[in-house]
């Protein structure tokens, strides 16, 4: 990579290789292992099926609105 990107402080998410230039600096990625927290939502409607996946969510306004697909 030629560019050089300034990214000051700031934490960036590196999803590739792009960002690092491995002869310029030290910089790894590094994936960290996920922590379990609590339900946020719990598929229990029949329509629901086995599973559901794709969640969208969008502001419409001062509403939220949560769009997905379900697996029935």
């Amino acid at each position: 990579m030629d560019t050089i990107l300034n990214l000051g402080n700031r934490r960036e998410v590196f999803w590739d290789d792009y960002i690092i230039d491995a002869k310029r600096t030290d910089a790894e990625k590094k994936l960290h292992p996920p922590v379990r927290k609590e339900k946020i939502m719990e598929m229990d409607r029949l329509w629901e099926g086995d599973a559901c996946y794709f969640f969208r969510i969008l502001k419409d306004d001062d509403i939220y609105r949560m769009y997905y697909f379900s697996g029935c």
